[in-house]
């Protein structure tokens, strides 16, 4: 297994959250994720990731909450 060196964390809403969650139901690339709530009912979002697929899930989270 690839080693999840990088990390991404980004403070996103609810509904944002649903999107990025649905992004990522068919990704194959590795990566690891928590979701923690933090206030006024945003979630924080923290992603371990291989550090070369790094612009790519930043673009995927960006994308996501646009």
């Amino acid at each position: 297994m690839e080693t999840l060196k990088a990390t991404l964390s980004r403070t996103i809403t609810g509904a944002q959250l649903c999107k990025v969650y649905d992004a990522l139901e068919d990704e194959e690339r590795p990566y690891d994720a928590t979701v923690r709530a933090v206030k006024d009912k945003k979630r924080l979002i923290s992603m371990r990731i291989c550090p070369e697929d790094k612009p790519y899930f930043q673009d995927l989270i960006k994308t996501a909450c646009e």
